[in-house]
């Protein structure tokens, strides 16, 4: 098994296709031993999931507060002279602290939605394993 914190950590696409692969295993000859093992691969991937979403919500919230900071800071330079929102707007967006956060928040909502995707995996294989295992079970009762 994968140590996901690490793939996570040095997040590339061959590390998420290898992961896409990892998940999307099934053995057909151990649906029970599947089914056993589901929830707590499940659960580690839920849990990565949070700890994305934490990331991103605490690196949006620092572009949040940049920007509020880069604002005031123009206001005040610019003082006794007023400037517009879109003024205001223009100035932040194109300072490099603000460019570098953008794109923090932007790479951190990118893993977001992929380890969100992971998770969408997930679900999806345990409806596929409950269905294998109904019809299994229903292929015994044929056959006994």
């Amino acid at each position: 098994m994968l140590d996901i914190l690490k793939a996570y950590e040095e997040f590339t696409w061959e590390n998420f296709t290898l992961i896409g692969k990892e998940l999307s295993k099934t053995n057909l000859d151990d649906i029970r031993g599947e089914l056993a093992r589901h929830p707590v691969i499940f659960q580690q991937y839920v849990s990565l999931m949070a700890l994305s979403k934490r990331q991103f919500d605490e690196l949006d919230d620092e572009l949040t507060f940049i920007t509020s900071r880069l604002r005031r800071d123009h206001k005040q330079a610019s003082f006794p002279k007023k400037m517009t929102s879109k003024d205001l707007d223009d100035a932040v967006f194109i300072t490099a602290e603000y460019t570098q956060a953008r794109e923090k928040v932007t790479e951190a909502s990118h893993k977001y939605t992929m380890v969100k995707g992971m998770v969408s995996t997930l679900e999806h294989k345990k409806i596929c394993l409950q269905q294998l295992s109904s019809n299994s079970r229903q292929e015994t009762r044929l056959y006994a």
